[in-house]
């Protein structure tokens, strides 16, 4: 391990897992993964970042939304998305797109404890569900 005279970027340890954590986020600080790396702790620098960045989206007003969709959405998609979600929820949403195949179409989304799924298999689900008389 490198001697830490400062806390920046070059006095990160040689560790190949050290270097890839603090280009994982531009907002780790280099110290945080020095001292984590010096106690054995590189473990819990992701979770550390994690927190962070969520500290920092609800200082911001920004919430999490987590959009899965049958097949990548495109951008014109995706700011349409934003707009519609920032119009009902009154704030900035930070999307993360997941592609799930088995969905078939529409999208399923999840902010907090809410979830809107629109998806086509859910949708084909419930159609069977109500053909069996179920």
């Amino acid at each position: 391990m490198a001697t830490v005279v400062g806390l920046g970027v070059a006095a990160l340890p040689q560790d190949a897992n050290a270097r890839n954590i603090v280009s994982f986020s531009p907002h780790v600080a280099p110290g945080t993964v020095v001292i984590s790396a010096g106690q054995r702790r590189l473990f819990y620098v992701v979770d550390i970042i994690r927190s962070f960045e969520r500290l920092l989206a609800a200082r911001r007003g920004e919430v999490q939304a987590e959009v899965t969709s049958a097949r990548p959405l495109n951008d014109a998609e995706t700011q349409e998305l934003k707009s519609v979600l920032k119009a009902k929820l009154g704030r900035e949403p930070r999307l993360e797109a997941k592609v799930d195949p088995t969905l078939l179409g529409g999208l399923v989304v999840k902010v907090g404890s809410r979830m809107i799924d629109s998806s086509l298999r859910t949708k084909l689900t419930g159609l069977r569900a109500a053909m069996r008389g179920n």
